[in-house]
């Protein structure tokens, strides 16, 4: 049986936000609702859990490492939000279970799941061993499968939800040797489908994003041939994507933040079983 971590959770607050994103007496989208986000430790997990408190959610910020995850309740609550922390390897379903469990037990329902765990391999097909490709998709797969598998009842016994998926632009085309990764990724967006047909008549709703590459640490891990050098990165997708580059930035963390908070939101009651792009229009030049 997994330990289950918990951060303090703050007081309660207003149903309407004043802060220097909304304007003052505007209606929070997810006012009443409570949130799980997993891989919320940093980067676009950490976005998200911090804008869908924003919009008036409570939190249940998962993550495997306690310090970021207790950084992001920190982060949270310093603007005014509610949540706890989770410890939790999403690819193991006695973890799964008990995180969600959690969440029941602490905020009495469960409204919105955001499943934002991935790895990555760089090997072609011929030089993966078995194991890594497993590995990748007992991660990126086996974790969508399992949350949703925990968290559709609960949502289901509280009269609907919205479940937002992380996909990946390599989930739309291939990307040189990101076999595991490009493959995993589509299964997602596949799973999305399936998930958002079979649980629709329930009145959960379940999409997925494919993000390009996003600004943080996480890309230079995935470009170790420049060395960590911004500018480098920027240039190399910039000169693959010309579209990309007439925006002239690269996709941020609140970006995605934002198109999962819509996602989840009674703003976007009629979209279901979608893999939506995030990509500053990368994916129309594939």
């Amino acid at each position: 049986m997994p330990t289950l971590s918990y951060i303090h959770i703050s007081a309660s607050h207003s149903r309407y936000v004043r802060n220097s994103t909304l304007k003052e007496g505007t209606p929070m989208r997810l006012a009443g609702k409570v949130a799980l986000v997993t891989g919320a430790g940093y980067g676009v997990g950490r976005a998200t859990a911090r804008a869908m408190a924003g919009e008036g959610a409570k939190v249940v910020v998962v993550d495997i490492d306690e310090a970021n995850g207790g950084a992001t309740v920190a982060d949270v609550e310093r603007n005014g939000g509610q949540a706890i922390f989770v410890r939790a390897d999403v690819s193991n379903e006695a973890h799964v279970r008990d995180m969600v469990r959690a969440a029941v037990e602490t905020f009495g329902r469960l409204d919105v799941l955001v499943n934002n765990v991935g790895i990555i391999s760089r090997k072609r097909v011929v030089e993966c061993p078995l194991e890594e490709w497993q590995a990748i998709f007992h991660t990126n797969v086996d974790s969508v499968f399992l949350a949703s598998k925990y968290a559709i009842p609960v949502m289901r016994d509280g009269g609907g939800g919205a479940i937002v998926n992380m996909s990946s632009l390599a989930a739309l085309g291939g990307v040189p040797n990101r076999p595991a990764y490009c493959a995993s990724k589509g299964a997602v967006s596949a799973l999305t489908r399936q998930l958002a047909v079979d649980y629709g008549p329930d009145r959960i709703r379940v999409n997925a994003l494919a993000p390009s590459s996003i600004e943080d640490t996480g890309m230079y891990q995935s470009r170790p041939d420049v060395q960590k050098d911004a500018e480098a990165v920027k240039q190399a997708l910039f000169s693959s994507h010309p579209i990309f580059a007439g925006l002239e930035r690269m996709c941020q963390a609140d970006d995605v933040a934002r198109l999962v908070v819509f996602l989840a939101s009674d703003d976007a009651s009629m979209i279901t079983g979608q893999t939506v792009p995030i990509d500053g229009g990368a994916s129309i030049t594939l």
